[in-house]
């Protein structure tokens, strides 16, 4: 004979507030704030059921033997839930709808961060996201979560617009449009909840004023030869005043993006064990995965596996390929900080003058392999892309560079 279904109960720790709960038939009262309690049982059907009856934060000392008061609480709820067939919201208190922004941010960003469907890359942005909404809403004195108005949302966007970060330039078009997203994502959990009634960072359909429509017609800026022989140039000397210690990783990082076109992400994770037969194999490996999840094979030049070989050689017992001079593996924030180091010293602007970036590099590369003759299927396999149509961008660029040089061709008439 099978046993029959036990009733359970869960505590599982809250970030809430707290308040007064009473037992519905001792009377008995206890104050409580920080735990949710959930019930499991079989309803009149035999289908089982989990219901959160209690949420308060338990201040009883551990237990050795016996049952504590708020586990009592919940037995006696949980008899209360089985014996009528209906929710007993009269008898069981519901936590309060008064959460403030700072309270229910602490209590989403909690979520987050033992949540198993973001990457931790994808968990620091949106920590970052959400810190920074709240430091904005303590100083325009918000409050509740009621308080919340569309404008405010504005008022928060035109701010990041105008943001600079610590190199200089502005926040681009989807980064500002992260942060609204982050924000909309929490705000959705609270109508969830029924803490609020209406979301505010929703959007309205395309011509929405709140997200910021990126410009698809940006142009792409790439490092022109005299920029790379320049940076090619660079004597020991002359690295170690910006870079004391990692000069030469800069150096050899520098030839490593311009010569095989990787993403920053794959350099920095990119281990001596993916570099095998004079090709380098992107694929997952210790957790980390790559954009798109697509595995692929970039075959290498001589001075690139000549470095790969001389990094070999140096830490015989290294893991990754460029390691700092402690022994630990590069940061993505570091090495971009870094290059924009060495591309505002000297100068280095691209053939747009408007600047450039570590990505600059990957365009660099796309664009010397096809106007190389390389067939675009070929540096689509190399750079990884999803689909062709992302690989035609670099080859209309390309295709508008020859035009540009016909153009200036002089026949005699």
């Amino acid at each position: 004979m099978a046993r029959p279904y036990q009733p359970k109960y869960y505590p599982q720790p809250k970030s809430g507030i707290g308040f007064t709960w009473t037992s519905p038939t001792t009377g008995q009262t206890i104050e409580c704030r920080g735990i949710e309690w959930y019930l499991d049982f079989r309803d009149s059907q035999r289908k089982r059921q989990r219901r959160k009856v209690h949420a308060g934060y338990c201040t009883c000392p551990p237990r050795k033997r016996g049952v504590c008061p708020h586990e009592q609480l919940a037995i006696e709820a949980l008899a209360a839930v089985i014996s009528t067939p209906a929710p007993v919201e009269d008898v069981l208190e519901r936590a309060g709808r008064d959460l403030s922004i700072e309270r229910f941010a602490a209590e989403h960003l909690l979520g987050i961060e033992r949540s198993r469907s973001h990457s931790p890359r994808s968990k620091q942005v949106i920590i970052l996201s959400i810190k920074t909404f709240v430091k904005f809403c303590s100083r325009r004195r918000l409050v509740d979560l009621d308080q919340l108005k569309r404008y405010d949302l504005e008022v928060f966007r035109d701010e990041l617009s105008a943001r600079t970060r610590p190199c200089g330039r502005k926040f681009k078009d989807r980064t500002i449009n992260r942060y609204l997203g982050d924000v909309r994502a929490m705000l959705n959990r609270a109508i969830e909840r029924e803490l609020i009634g209406k979301n505010v960072a929703a959007s309205r359909g395309r011509n929405d004023t709140l997200y910021l429509s990126e410009d698809d017609q940006k142009p792409m800026t790439i490092l022109t030869k005299q920029e790379i022989a320049t940076l090619r140039s660079l004597a020991d000397d002359e690295l170690k005043i910006l870079f004391v210690k990692n000069h030469r990783a800069v150096r050899e990082m520098f030839v490593t993006f311009y010569k095989t076109g990787m993403r920053l992400g794959e350099l920095t994770n990119l281990t001596l064990m993916q570099v095998r037969n004079g090709v380098i194999h992107i694929e997952p490996h210790d957790g980390w995965t790559p954009k798109w999840g697509i595995r692929r094979q970039i075959p290498i030049s001589a001075e690139v596996a000549q470095i790969f070989e001389r990094r070999r050689l140096e830490s015989p017992k290294g893991k990754y390929v460029f390691e700092t001079s402690t022994g630990t593996k590069f940061e993505e924030r570091n090495v971009r900080q870094d290059f924009e180091r060495l591309f505002d010293a000297y100068k280095i602007v691209g053939d747009t003058g408007e600047g450039v970036s570590m990505h600059c590099l990957r365009h660099t590369f796309a664009t010397t392999c096809l106007t190389s003759g390389v067939p675009v299927t070929t540096v689509k396999d190399w750079l990884g892309h999803q689909n062709i149509e992302m690989t035609m961008v670099y080859y209309h660029r390309v295709q508008a560079m020859t035009d540009q040089h016909m153009a200036q061709v002089k026949f005699v008439d």
